[in-house]
């Protein structure tokens, strides 16, 4: 069974798990469908404890042609982001521009060392020496929020618009920092050169503010090809070709997509779409 398949029967799982859950949990979908699929990995691995080592080989084997990597953080993820931030009120999150960057940036940047530097001397007392630049590696991975779960409760709790607004825009750029932070951090770690004040700055730099002017342009290329099409199908494609080839432009110019797709989404979700 290829990946192809796999993508589909998943999704229809997912779709059966969330209409499910309308009846019985009634919980909020995104975490529905993650605790039905926490249920049935623990349901796999109870089949191949009892099923042998021949279940767990082909269940092994149908996933190798998955690349997990490439489908979620160079695929999916842009698609979320552009989603999310098309709902984005622009005037809303001009009056709320400060809190969200104080947020999205210094308290990413804040929690990303204080986790490591805990991790760092947690391990330390264990008796694990485990390189402090890995510890930073972790903090990084772990400190953005998830900007769909965090759009999909806001929207159903029916919160006011300026918090409502200012969790949102904190959630979806904070994803975009936090992986220009992780990928920063990543390089210098594997790189094999002594990390640097200037050296990290210029990363960081190179990664934000290259995705932010990246998306920008994108947002407004895409905005005068729709303004000058007359067909809603070619609009439409268009449209869709911002988190698409859009964010793989910039996977392959070494900018941040996701900070791309959140700058995109904003404009042709509150320029565009009026």
């Amino acid at each position: 069974m290829n990946a192809w398949y796999f993508l589909c029967f998943l999704s229809a799982v997912s779709v059966f798990i969330a209409f499910a859950n309308q009846y019985l949990l009634r919980l909020q979908t995104t975490i529905a469908i993650t605790t039905g699929s926490v249920a049935m990995s623990l349901l796999l691995i109870a089949l191949i404890k009892f099923g042998g080592n021949d279940l767990a080989t082909s269940i092994s084997d149908a996933f190798e042609g998955l690349n997990f990597n490439l489908l979620l953080l160079k695929g999916m993820l842009g698609f979320l982001l552009f989603a999310g931030a098309l709902e984005i009120d622009l005037r809303l999150l001009r009056q709320q521009r400060w809190e969200i960057t104080i947020m999205a940036l210094f308290s990413t940047l804040l929690s990303t060392v204080l986790i490591g530097y805990a991790s760092f001397w947690v391990l330390g007392l264990l008796g694990w020496d485990l390189p402090l630049i890995y510890c930073m590696l972790f903090g990084a991975l772990i400190s953005p929020t998830d900007p769909i779960a965090v759009l999909a409760i806001i929207k159903k709790m029916h919160a006011p618009e300026k918090i409502s607004v200012q969790v949102e825009g904190e959630s979806l750029f904070n994803d975009g920092v936090g992986l220009v932070v992780f990928t920063t951090i990543f390089a210098l770690a594997f790189s094999g050169a002594e990390p640097t004040f200037s050296g990290v700055a210029e990363l960081f730099l190179v990664d934000a503010v290259g995705g932010i002017v990246f998306g920008a342009v994108l947002a407004f290329l895409a905005h005068w090809c729709i303004c000058r099409s007359n067909d809603s199908s070619i609009e439409l494609l268009i449209t869709l070709c911002i988190p698409s080839a859009g964010y793989a432009l910039a996977n392959v110019i070494d900018v941040s997509g996701p900070l791309a797709m959140v700058v995109s989404g904003i404009v042709i979700g509150n320029i565009t779409r009026t």
